[in-house]
C-alpha cells in the first residue's frame, strides 16, 4: 500500500510536466497492446463522450474489442490446444451490456443509424465462436444478447427507422443464425425473432415466413403461439386446433388452450385434448393435474378418484391426494380403493418412505413396519414413525437400527466421521425403549475402537 502511495504521489508530480500530445501518445500505444485497458478506456471515453460520437464503426470497433479479451490463466488441456478457449466471456458479457446503454441513449437522442451495425458485428462473433463457447461452458452471456435484443426491438419500434431498413436487418439475422449450421434459435432468440418478424411484416408475410420455419423444423413453444394466434386472427379455426395438436407436449401450448376450452364450456373437448398430450408425456402427473377442474364441473367423480389415485403414486410428494381420496371415495368402499393403491404402488415403483406414510396414515402397522426394515434411511424412518407403532415391533425395530448404527460406526475413519456417528447413537438413544440397547452399542464400541481416543473423546462428548 505504501509503495502505491509513493507512485501515485511522482505520478501527481510528474503529470503537470506532460504535455498532451506526450500523453496522448502514452495512452493509445498502452491501449495498443493491453486488450482489457483498451476496452475499459473504450467505455469510458463512450460513455463521457457519447453525445459527440454519431459513427457507427466507432461503436463496432468497440464490440471487436470485446473479442480480443483473454482469461489470465487456461484452466484445461483444450485451452491450450484452442485459443477461442482463452476468450473471458464474463469480460464480453459485461461489456458489451455497457455498450448496449450507450446505445440506448443514442437511439433515444433519435441517433438510430448507429445502432444495427454494432449489435450485427456482436451476433456475428458470438455466432463465429459459439461452439468453443458452449464446449467451455464457463460462463454464458444472456445479459448481452438480451440487451442486444431489447435495443434491436426497440430500434424496429422506432418511427424514423424505414420499413424496408428493418425488414433487410430482419433477413440478415437470420442469416447470421443460421450460419455455421446452427439452428435458428441458437444464436438468437425466437422470442425476439417473433416480435421483430411482427414489427416488419404484414399479417400475411408473417404466417408465411413461420410456416416456412415449421416446415424447416424450427419450432418452439413462442413461435407455435404466435402460429396459433395468427391463424385465429383469419378466422382459420380447424388449422388453428390442429397445430395445437402437433404441439401439445408444450405444456404452455395446452395450458392456453385449456384456459379457452374452459371459459368455452367444452369440457370433453378439453379431456380429449388432455388424453392427446398424455400420449406423449414422459412424466404424466403434470397433464393428470389439468384434468381435474374439468372433472369436478362434469361432476364425474369415479374419473376424478382415478386421477387423484394416479398423481398420488407417480408424485410421491403429494400426499394431499391421498386425502382428496379419502374425502370422495365412501366409506364402505375404500378397502377396495386402499388395495388399489398398493397394487398400482408396485407398478409406478413408489418408495419404501413415500409408502411409510401412507401405511402409517392408514395404521397399517405390519405394512409399516416391513417398509421401516427396507428402507435404505432406517435410522431416520425410526425417528419418524417408531412412536406410532405398537410395542410389539419396537424390539426388532431397534435391534435393527443398532446393526446400522455398528455399520457405520465400522466405517468411520477420521474425527469428523466419528463425530456423525456419536451424533447418530444419541439421536437413536431418545427413542422409546432403545436406551438400553443403547448401552450394550457403546460399550462395544469402547472395546472395539479401544485405541481410537478420537472416537472415545467423541462419544464423550454426546455423553455416551
Amino acid at each position: 500500500m505504501g509503495d502505491r502511495n509513493r507512485n501515485d504521489g511522482v505520478i501527481a508530480g510528474l503529470l503537470p510536466n506532460v504535455g498532451m500530445e506526450e500523453l496522448r501518445e502514452f495512452v493509445q500505444e498502452y491501449a495498443r497492446r493491453d486488450a482489457e485497458f483498451s476496452v475499459t478506456l473504450g467505455q469510458w471515453l463512450m460513455g463521457k463522450y457519447a453525445r459527440q460520437v454519431n459513427k457507427a464503426e466507432m461503436f463496432v470497433e468497440e464490440v471487436r474489442k470485446l473479442f480480443l479479451l483473454r482469461e489470465d490463466s487456461p484452466s484445461s488441456y483444450f485451452r491450450n490446444q484452442y485459443d477461442d478457449f482463452l476468450l473471458d466471456w464474463c469480460a464480453i458479457d459485461d461489456g458489451m451490456e455497457k455498450l448496449v446503454a450507450t446505445l440506448q441513449g443514442k437511439l433515444s437522442e433519435g441517433v438510430h443509424e448507429v445502432i444495427v451495425p454494432p449489435v450485427l458485428e456482436f451476433y456475428r462473433l458470438f455466432i463465429e465462436h459459439y461452439n468453443d463457447f458452449e464446449m467451455v461452458d464457463e460462463a454464458n452471456i444472456n445479459a448481452a444478447a438480451s440487451a442486444c435484443d431489447d435495443l434491436l426491438l426497440k430500434w424496429a419500434e422506432h418511427p424514423k427507422v424505414p420499413a424496408d431498413r428493418k425488414k433487410d436487418v430482419y433477413q440478415t439475422l437470420q442469416e447470421l443464425a443460421g450460419s455455421e449450421e446452427l439452428e435458428y434459435v441458437d444464436g438468437l432468440s425466437a422470442h425476439f425473432f417473433l416480435n421483430y418478424l411482427t414489427l416488419t411484416q404484414s399479417p400475411e408475410d408473417t404466417l408465411a415466413s413461420i410456416e416456412k420455419m415449421v416446415a424447416a423444423g424450427c419450432v418452439t413453444q413462442e413461435l407455435v403461439h404466435k402460429h396459433i394466434s395468427i391463424l385465429r386472427q383469419f378466422g382459420r379455426e380447424a388449422e388453428a386446433r390442429k397445430v395445437i395438436q402437433k404441439n401439445v407436449r408444450y405444456l404452455s401450448v395446452l395450458d392456453a388452450e385449456l384456459e379457452r376450452l374452459y371459459q368455452q364450456g367444452e369440457d370433453y373437448a378439453a379431456l380429449n385434448l388432455i388424453e392427446l398430450a398424455l400420449a406423449h408425456a414422459r412424466v404424466t402427473f403434470h397433464y393428470q393435474e389439468r384434468k381435474i377442474r374439468f372433472l369436478q364441473r362434469l361432476g364425474d367423480t369415479a374419473k376424478l378418484i382415478d386421477v387423484y389415485r394416479s398423481i398420488l403414486l407417480e408424485r410421491w410428494d403429494a400426499l394431499a391426494y391421498y386425502y382428496k381420496l379419502k374425502e370422495l371415495v365412501k366409506p364402505s368402499e375404500w378397502a377396495a380403493q386402499y388395495k388399489l393403491i398398493l397394487e398400482e404402488s408396485k407398478l409406478y415403483r413408489c418408495g419404501a418412505e413415500f409408502m411409510a406414510r401412507i401405511y402409517a396414515a392408514e395404521q397399517d402397522y405390519p405394512a409399516l413396519n416391513q417398509a421401516i426394515i427396507n428402507s435404505y434411511h432406517l435410522l431416520q424412518m425410526l425417528q419418524t414413525y417408531l412412536a406410532q407403532l405398537p410395542e410389539m415391533y419396537h424390539e426388532t425395530l431397534l435391534n435393527k437400527g443398532a446393526e446400522e448404527l455398528k455399520r457405520l460406526a465400522a466405517q468411520a475413519t477420521k474425527r469428523s466421521e466419528y463425530a456423525n456417528v456419536a451424533a447418530r447413537i444419541r439421536e437413536f438413544a431418545s427413542l422409546p425403549g432403545a436406551k438400553p440397547i443403547t448401552d450394550i452399542l457403546v460399550a462395544a464400541m469402547r472395546t472395539t475402537f479401544s485405541r481410537r481416543t478420537a472416537y472415545l473423546d467423541e462419544l464423550a462428548k454426546k455423553g455416551l
